[in-house]
């Protein structure tokens, strides 16, 4: 018998799933269902339209949690269903997101839209995305994750306290 309640396993269920999902690349603030918001924000918080999105080359939020078959290369590094992801994206509105290629840092803030919970996912280092050449060195990296970490935590806070 499990020491958890039901209860207990499916929010750890639920924090799982967030986490895979941070392991995107191409997801984008204000990202949200599969409508207007499917694209998430550009400039001035106004959402993208289909043709802006196009342009900049944004997928749509459940793009951006599934694999496309015409793809040799995984490019959202996530792989959902497609009944999950469709689940997932009307269900977690992304509230922030950050992705440094030069550090390797990656974190996304969502929320729950049934409870209105915000949840703070940090992806593991990426290894393969480091820029070397602007960090040669183990601590010029150290420094720049460091900084990395700081100021989007800083930036974060105005949207955990609102």
């Amino acid at each position: 018998m499990s020491q958890y309640t039901k209860e207990q396993r499916l929010k750890l269920l639920r924090y799982a799933e967030l986490a895979w999902a941070s392991y995107s690349t191409k997801l984008n603030e204000g990202m949200f269902g599969d409508k207007e918001k499917k694209w998430g924000y550009k400039e001035q918080r106004k959402y993208l339209t289909k043709q802006e999105a196009q342009k900049i080359h944004q997928v749509s939020y459940k793009r951006a949690l599934t694999s496309n078959i015409f793809t040799f290369y995984n490019d959202t590094r996530v792989d959902f269903g497609d009944k999950q992801a469709e689940a997932f994206i009307h269900r977690y509105e992304i509230l922030a997101f950050i992705d440094k290629t030069d550090s390797g840092f990656s974190a996304t803030l969502f929320k729950d839209t049934y409870n209105n919970e915000k949840i703070l996912a940090f992806r593991g280092l990426d290894i393969f995305r480091l820029n070397i050449a602007e960090n040669p060195n183990i601590k010029g990296l150290g420094n720049s994750l460091k900084a990395d970490i700081f100021a989007n935590l800083c930036g974060y806070n105005r949207f955990l306290h609102s």
